[in-house]
């Protein structure tokens, strides 16, 4: 930091004298007295801000430099310095595996302070995990939830202000992490849930009906009504969600679509 305090005494001393410098190298008479409303107080005053740009700029440079050799650590550098390799923004930390046995396809989701994992099957599908668990950034530690004791290889969740919706088959359940409360939600008898969408206040649930089962429905949950509305459906859209490895779809809501 002497470097930088060094050129700021410069700055207090020299910015004067190098902008009447550069105002007469250039047309028209220097007045060495700047009043303000003079004929060069103005141009005075904008070199002298250019001057003190540069010299601030300067400055900052220094400043990192100073930063970069005295030890501290940045979490984010942009771009490089000489031949030194960039650092990417962010970085990975391991943690701790957590209570749960591994699976696919889990329902996962951030209640606003928690990472949820709930759910899942075996690789095979043969078998459903009735499950879950959450982990505290902040602690770094996992803790086990309450489960409503069931569990369905179909089931797909999503969080809508901080709760958990999860849906399977006809229906579903809501579950409250700040208390450990599941609630059942209504069922939807003619309809098949087998993914869930959350946007615009509402859980939006798709999949196909018994009296059309190649058309992909939407059904739309009000959590204030606890009531389903089923919306139109896509002729032969059911197959979006299927396919032959049995991978499930990315269902994202975005720009008020789904």
């Amino acid at each position: 930091m002497t470097r930088l305090a060094e050129l700021e005494g410069r700055l207090r001393r020299e910015l004067p004298e190098l902008a009447d410098r550069i105002i007469a190298s250039g047309p028209g008479p220097v007045d060495p007295r700047p009043r303000p409303g003079g004929p060069n107080h103005g141009r005075r005053v904008l070199v002298a801000l250019m001057a003190a740009a540069l010299v601030v700029a300067g400055a900052g440079a220094l400043w990192m430099a100073a930063g970069r050799h005295s030890g501290r650590t940045r979490t984010v550098r942009v771009g490089t310095v000489g031949s030194e390799a960039p650092e990417g923004p962010g970085s990975w930390t391991d943690i701790e595996a957590g209570p749960l046995t591994p699976r696919a396809h889990p329902v996962a989701g951030w209640s606003g302070s928690e990472f949820v994992v709930a759910f899942g099957t075996t690789t095979d599908s043969l078998f459903a995990f009735g499950d879950g668990a959450a982990y505290d950034p902040l602690t770094g530690s996992w803790r086990a939830l309450p489960m409503p004791g069931w569990g369905h290889p179909g089931a797909s969740g999503v969080f809508l202000d901080g709760r958990l919706y999860v849906v399977a088959k006809a229906g579903g359940a809501r579950f409250d992490p700040l208390t450990g409360e599941w609630s059942d939600l209504p069922q939807v008898e003619d309809m098949t849930f087998e993914a869930v969408v959350a946007g615009d206040g509402a859980i939006w649930a798709l999949g196909p009906t018994n009296r059309d089962p190649g058309a992909l429905t939407v059904a739309r949950l009000d959590p204030g009504a606890d009531s389903w509305v089923t919306l139109s459906g896509l002729t032969d859209g059911v197959s979006l969600l299927r396919d032959d490895s049995g991978s499930r779809p990315s269902v994202h809501w975005v720009g008020g679509r789904i």
